[in-house]
C-alpha cells in the first residue's frame, strides 16, 4: 500500500522538482507555479493600496469612508484608511490560506491540491476578502492598523532570520543605518535627500516602484525559506515531501500584508503620507534603527548559540 502511494506521489509532478521555471508553468497547477501566482496577487494588492492612497481619496469620501478621528492629516487621511482596508483584505485571504494549508507535509495530501490549484475558487475568495473590509466601520479599521504594527514587526523578525544567513553583519548594519537616515521626514537638517519627498520627479517615481517590487520580492523569498526555521533539518528529502512549507509561506504573506501597509503609511496611523513616498517619517526612522540593533543581536546569537549548545552537550556526556 505504501509503495503504491509513493509511486503515485512521484508521478504527480514528474520532473518539476528540479525542472526549469518554464516547465513548472507549462505543467499546470503545481506548488512551484502556485508560489509565483501568490506573489503576483501580493504585487497587485500592493499597487492597489498605493493607488487608493494617492489617487482614491475622492472615491473613499464618496463611499462615506476615510473618517479617521485619530488622524491629523485632514482629507488626506482617506488614503491612509484605504491602505489599511486593502491590507486587511489581503491579510484575511492569506490567513485563510494559512489555516487551510498549515501542516501539509506530503504532496499526496488533499491540501496540496488546494494550495496548488482551485484558482477560480480562490479568485472569488480573494475578491470577497478585498471587498469585506470596506464594509467595516472606521473604528474597526483603526484597531487593525494598531495591530498591524505588531504583525509587521513579526514579518521583519522572520525576514531578519532568513536574510542574515546570506549577508554579513557589517554589511547589514551599514545598509540599515544608511536607510534609516533616508527615512527621516522632509525638512530635517541632517539629510538633504529627504527633501525629495516634498516633490515628485522621475527619480522619486522610479525609487517608489523599485521599493514596492522589493517588498514583494522580500516577502516571496522569505516565504519559501521555511527551512531556516527548522531546528531539526532533514538530512534527505523524500520525493513525496512538499517543496516548501505551505503554512509558513502563507503566514509570511499574511504578516507581509501588514508590513506593506505600515510602509505606505509611514508606520503611523495618525498622519497622512504624500504622493509617491514610502516608509518616510520619524516612526519609520526609529523602526529601521531598532531593526539594525535587532539584526546585530540575532547575528551574535547565531554565532554564540552553536558554541553554547556544543559545550552543554559535552558537559552532559559522562
Amino acid at each position: 500500500m505504501e509503495s503504491t502511494q509513493s509511486s503515485t506521489t512521484k508521478e504527480k509532478y514528474p520532473g518539476l522538482r528540479d525542472g526549469s521555471w518554464l516547465s513548472q508553468f507549462r505543467y499546470g497547477s503545481n506548488p512551484w507555479m502556485a508560489r509565483y501566482v501568490y506573489g503576483f496577487i501580493f504585487l497587485i494588492t500592493n499597487f492597489l493600496a498605493w493607488v487608493i492612497r494617492d489617487y482614491g481619496q475622492d472615491s473613499m469620501k464618496h463611499m462615506g469612508l476615510g473618517r479617521f478621528k485619530e488622524c491629523h492629516g485632514g482629507s488626506d487621511c482617506a488614503g491612509t484608511e484605504g491602505v489599511l482596508r486593502v491590507s486587511l483584505g489581503c491579510f484575511l485571504f492569506f490567513l485563510a490560506m494559512f489555516i487551510s494549508s498549515v501542516g501539509t507535509s506530503k504532496v499526496h495530501d488533499r491540501r496540496d491540491t488546494w494550495h496548488s490549484g482551485w484558482w477560480a475558487a480562490k479568485a472569488s475568495m480573494f475578491g470577497g476578502f478585498m471587498v469585506l473590509p470596506f464594509l467595516f466601520p472606521s473604528s474597526f479599521v483603526y484597531i487593525y492598523g494598531e495591530i498591524a504594527h505588531f504583525g509587521a514587526g513579526i514579518f521583519l523578525l522572520i525576514q531578519l532570520v532568513s536574510v542574515i544567513t546570506f549577508i554579513t553583519w557589517l554589511n547589514d548594519c551599514c545598509q540599515t543605518e544608511k536607510y534609516a537616515v533616508r527615512c527621516e521626514p522632509a525638512g530635517t537638517s541632517c539629510n538633504r535627500k529627504a527633501e525629495a519627498s516634498s516633490r515628485t520627479d522621475w527619480l522619486t517615481i522610479i525609487s517608489f516602484i523599485v521599493a514596492l517590487l522589493t517588498i514583494v520580492f522580500a516577502t516571496f523569498s522569505t516565504g519559501i525559506d521555511s527551512q531556516c526555521f527548522q531546528f531539526w533539518k532533514k538530512e534527505t528529502e523524500a520525493d513525496e515531501d512538499v517543496p516548501y512549507g505551505y503554512g509558513f509561506f502563507h503566514f509570511v504573506f499574511a504578516t507581509g500584508s501588514m508590513y506593506f501597509a505600515m510602509l505606505l503609511i509611514g508606520w503611523n496611523t495618525h498622519h497622512s503620507m504624500k504622493k509617491w513616498t514610502i516608509d518616510v517619517g520619524w516612526t519609520s526612522t526609529w523602526v529601521r534603527v531598532v531593526n539594525g540593533w535587532l539584526a546585530a543581536c540575532v547575528y551574535m546569537w547565531m554565532l554564540v548559540a552553536p558554541v553554547i549548545l556544543k559545550s552543554r552537550q559535552t558537559a552532559d556526556i559522562p
